[in-house]
């Protein structure tokens, strides 16, 4: 098996922020203001890089490749973001691309695996640990089974797993399915040891913490030709180290990204298939465990890279032709154009600065690049207020205080008929003798009237009749509640004196698109022969 795989860098992983409730509205790419701007180079070019977020907000930029150092790169380097500039923070013992990156606690960074830079750049399993309070890097615990084209997750506690990639077994090259877990506090350079395999072997796939310290694979390819793109996802539990199936993509993929959004979900983007280069997203719910589409990108991408900004939208940058930027809101679920970069940028790197912009370095464009640039996303758009609930937005709704969905009105006046309809009830009763099969009888008759333009206001309305007994105080129903057309009603009763009413109860009903309260009404009738 070549050693030429695609591989996959470390994802950034942001902790989940608090969504503002806003009216969701249609997918799509929607324009906005955005800027891009260049900053200080990198002291060497490289792509397939990791790029690790140090306390404080600096990047640490370690390995990848070059022309002069196409196996793996040793340079290490500092961005810091105050002064936009990059120190170097001395060198990694052994070149290394394709290998992933994990954060550990104190401002220490753990490098695993990849390709090394021998003449003939073979896989490695060898580790190194960068202390940015001493900028020194020393040897780590080596992994169990070397391997490139892997992922490295910090889970919550401070410990690191990695997942699949590729490597040798016996004597044969193999993707695979294992996983290991390093544990920074035991030993001097900490210490590997096995935990459950994934279902599938796996790499170019990416891996996502999650809310709930569990972990979600996505995607990847199984090296089968021609169907190795993988729809399974599966999260991991560390505190049973056991996988679990979390359901299909719609279409399997690899080289996509996969990123934690501020709403505690997981947005996958892009990346390839055999039937070409993809611009659909996916948003994974850990709390359904579901997948669901949602809208595409602008292009398709491939060789991109995404980063979760501090607001909790992600943004999108980099890939095989195409300069320019995307940002992706859980809020509105739609994607918004973010600036367009100089150059474009195949494999860079993205990462998300404390200051809501973010770094985008290095890549590869007819050549190995050294520049970096800055993006500043357009700002989240102000809430939509949408008080009566009617997806109407306050600031064009004819009657923002009553639903009215289609925005009746009937007079063009431009207030909505709810917010001018009084909604009020007239009803009358009248009282006459009358003798039917020679028994003489009370007939009570009436009429209910709305004054309103709610049509359904003025249908058939049940209205009761009741009589007031004179030694309690309390009126008893004298007939079953009568409906009758055209707003009347008659009820022949017992020919008794007394007082009577005719109630008409409230009812809220529906018409025309919006909803409007019918008010309660009655009348009283008293009898006497």
């Amino acid at each position: 098996m070549p050693v030429s795989h695609r591989p996959a860098r470390l994802r950034r992983i942001a902790v989940p922020l608090t969504a503002a409730a806003l009216l969701a509205s249609a997918g799509g790419l929607v324009a906005a203001q955005a800027t891009t701007a260049a900053t200080a180079s990198m002291s060497a070019p490289r792509m397939l890089h990791d790029a690790t977020v140090l306390p404080g907000g600096s990047v640490l930029m370690s390995g990848g490749k070059n022309a002069a150092s196409p196996y793996g790169l040793r340079a290490a380097e500092v961005f810091q973001p105050s002064t936009r500039t990059w120190a170097t923070v001395g060198s990694l013992a052994l070149g290394r691309t394709a290998s992933a990156t994990a954060a550990l606690a104190g401002g220490r960074v753990i490098v695993t695996g990849g390709i090394d830079d021998g003449p003939s750049g073979e896989v490695t399993g060898t580790t190194e640990v960068y202390d940015d309070d001493t900028r020194t890097w020393s040897a780590g615990a080596p992994l169990l089974h070397a391997r490139y084209e892997h992922v490295a997750t910090t889970l919550q506690g401070g410990r690191v797993l990695v997942t699949g990639g590729s490597g040798i077994v016996g004597d044969e090259w193999q993707d695979l399915a294992s996983s290991e877990v390093y544990d920074p506090t035991l030993g001097d350079a900490g210490t590997w040891s096995t935990t459950g395999s994934l279902a599938t072997p796996r790499l170019s796939h990416t891996a996502t913490l999650l809310g709930d310290g569990t972990v979600l694979v996505v995607g990847g390819s199984d090296g089968t030709e021609g169907s190795g793109y993988l729809k399974r996802t599966e999260t991991f539990d560390p505190a049973t180290g056991l996988w679990t199936n979390a359901g299909p993509l719609s279409v399997g993929r690899a080289g996509h990204t996969a990123t934690l959004m501020g709403d505690g979900k997981v947005l996958v983007t892009g990346g390839f298939t055999d039937s070409g280069t993809l611009a659909t997203s996916e948003v994974y719910d850990p709390a359904t465990r579901t997948w669901s589409r949602t809208a595409s990108l602008s292009a398709p991408r491939k060789w991109h890279d995404a980063t979760a900004l501090s607001d909790g939208r992600v943004l999108v940058a980099g890939g095989q032709s195409n300069t320019g930027t995307e940002v992706y809101s859980p809020v509105t679920k739609t994607w918004r154009a973010a600036g367009a970069l100089a150059t474009v940028r195949q494999y860079p790197s993205v990462t998300a600065l404390p200051n809501g912009t973010a770094l985008v370095a290095g890549g590869y464009k007819a050549g190995y690049l050294r520049s970096a640039e800055i993006v500043t996303p357009p700002a989240e758009p102000a809430p939509v207020v949408d008080a009566d609930g009617d997806s109407v937005a306050d600031s064009r709704d004819n009657c923002p205080t009553v639903a009215n969905k289609s925005q009746v009105d009937t007079d063009a006046d431009g207030t909505g008929d709810p917010c001018e309809a009084t909604h009020a009830r007239r009803v009358t009763l009248a009282g006459v003798h009358q003798t039917v099969s020679g028994v003489r009888r009370l007939v009570l008759s009436g009429r209910l009237t709305v004054t309103d333009t709610v049509t359904a206001c003025r249908a058939k309305r049940p209205v009761v009749l009741a009589r007031l007994d004179s030694a309690t105080g309390q009126w008893t129903q004298v007939a079953a509640p009568v409906t009758t057309a055209e707003g009347t009603f008659r009820s022949v009763l017992r020919d008794q004196v007394g007082r009577y009413r005719v109630q008409v109860a409230e009812q809220t009903v529906t018409a025309g698109g919006f909803t409007s309260t019918c008010l309660a009404t009655e009348a009283l009738r008293q009898h006497s022969h």
